[in-house]
């Protein structure tokens, strides 16, 4: 009643076969171990690659931004050179005023201002 009194015997080509099924299993890993090594590097490189095209990007924006910037230091200098000169010339000119009624009031004259 017992089938397996006698223990089987191991084949050579069992032993082959099983062996040729781990070399395969191994090649296998080991294939697929060299394919992630292959994405991961395409991948390392898509991404220094994006990472150069947004450095290029930010960079164009930092220009077009300090140019825009720049030329709104310059509006905003030229319209402080103006008031500085206005001043300037007020300044000259009330002073000129004074001494030219000081002259008269020295000569005996005054100044016509007409009062409205």
């Amino acid at each position: 009643m017992n089938r397996f009194a006698n223990p089987p015997t191991l084949d050579r080509r069992l032993i082959a076969a099983v062996a040729r099924e781990s070399s395969r299993k191994a090649r296998e890993q080991q294939i697929m171990e060299e394919i992630e090594t292959q994405k991961q590097d395409c991948n390392t490189s898509l991404r220094s690659q994006w990472l150069e095209e947004l450095d290029d990007s930010n960079l164009r924006k930092m220009v077009r931004l300090n140019t825009r910037t720049v030329a709104e230091e310059i509006v905003q200098a030229n319209k402080a050179t103006k008031l500085v000169r206005r001043a300037a010339l007020y300044h000259k000119l009330k002073q000129e005023h004074n001494e030219y009624v000081e002259e008269l009031e020295k000569q005996g004259k005054t100044m016509y201002i007409k009062r409205t």
